[in-house]
């Protein structure tokens, strides 16, 4: 069982009444004195005698209930915890651990990194969303957040924190845009104004929905079927840098059925280009992929004068394929399954505004029915 130093006072050896120690007035004055599971004392100081003895209490709990928590293990700042976490972050891709790197070397360690991980309280996390809600996008601030939640959801597993802080946080509400599919007149503008060696992307890309990079990053050895029913095999993908990367999510990696006009404009550019030296199906004159920058500089070309909103791109042509099969009547599991989306809750909320009001169909069939009774007219 534990017990409570008094650090202020000492008793006199010789006369044995209390006296004021070297210590008195400075610091906390009640020391709570406990045996550790490992067999090892642990201590911990507090302004109040009766804070010590209720933190004595709340050891001797734990360890009977194996919950102990190492105090010297949760003085450790939040920093030097979230570094050893990046650390063991094996699944992470690239550009998902440089972008939690950023985000808490940027935005969260300037606030808490310093900050002993078992004293941040709720306040203290609001407190850090609260800042770099200034700086950040609403979308930005939730990665931003997420990275910082799952430190400390991390650091639950590993016994280095009781709970979470990161309880009924407010993040700066985001107001996602409705898609705005384009129009049949401006994909075929954007086609027209394509240069002749990415024209063909530009059928593709409307024929199978594939993202950006799954379109540039397309290779001959991906393609499977007859000449005229094609089939792309979606395994990978060319990343910012144009190195191989997996697809978006699991559900990214997929087939998907092209179709006579997608297959054709295939051959049509293998035909006239050929395949480049690492097996792509559109690449640049010189042979090398098309970077992302590259891409964005082809749309925007094509793209100009056509009155289009600011941030349109390749992932346009994406939206437009999905607003044509939701229109033909596809299911929300087949759309989602052909744009390799990571469940049909993203299709849905994506896309919702696009599927067809039944109201007036509704109506149609009430006046059917009823004309059937024919209520009120003469016998």
């Amino acid at each position: 069982m534990g017990h409570v130093k008094d650090l202020w006072m000492k008793r006199d050896p010789e006369t044995g009444k209390k006296v004021r120690s070297a210590r008195y007035g400075r610091g906390k004055r009640w020391l709570a004195r406990w045996i550790a599971p490992n067999g090892e004392e642990d201590t911990q100081a507090f302004a109040l005698k009766d804070e010590a003895l209720l933190h004595i209490s709340a050891m001797e709990t734990s360890k009977a209930a194996g919950t102990y928590i190492d105090p010297r293990v949760a003085r450790q700042t939040f920093q030097e915890y979230a570094e050893r976490w990046r650390a063991d972050q094996l699944h992470h891709r690239k550009a998902s651990a440089v972008g939690a790197e950023l985000a808490l070397r940027v935005h969260v360690y300037p606030v808490i990194g310093g900050v002993p991980i078992g004293s941040i309280t709720r306040g203290q996390v609001q407190l850090v969303v609260n800042t770099f809600s200034k700086v950040l996008a609403p979308t930005t601030c939730e990665v931003t957040y997420g990275y910082m939640a799952t430190v400390f959801r991390s650091a639950v597993l590993d016994r280095v924190i009781e709970r979470s802080p990161c309880v009924r946080i407010n993040l700066p509400e985001v107001v996602k845009k409705k898609v705005t599919p384009l129009l049949l007149e401006q994909v075929t503008a954007i086609y027209d104004h394509m240069p002749g060696r990415y024209k063909n992307a530009v059928e593709v890309a409307a024929a199978s929905g594939l993202r950006q990079g799954e379109l540039f990053g397309l290779t001959v050895d991906r393609l499977d079927g007859a000449c005229d029913d094609l089939t792309l095999v979606i395994d990978r993908q060319r990343d910012e840098a144009s190195t191989w990367k997996p697809p978006k999510t699991k559900a990214g990696d997929r087939k998907v059925r092209l179709g006579l006009h997608g297959s054709r404009a295939i051959w049509r550019q293998l035909n006239a280009y050929g395949e480049s030296r690492y097996g792509h199906v559109f690449a640049t004159a010189r042979g090398s992929s098309v970077s992302r920058t590259l891409a964005g500089d082809l749309w925007r070309d094509a793209a100009d004068g056509l009155g289009l909103w600011e941030r349109s791109g390749w992932h346009d042509l994406r939206h437009y394929h999905a607003s044509k099969l939701i229109r033909l009547g596809l299911s929300v599991t087949a759309i989602a399954d052909r744009l390799g989306h990571s469940d049909q809750k993203e299709t849905y909320e994506t896309y919702l505004h696009l599927w067809p009001d039944d109201s007036e169909r509704a109506v149609i069939a009430t006046d059917m029915a009823m004309a059937e009774l024919a209520f009120g007219q003469a016998a």
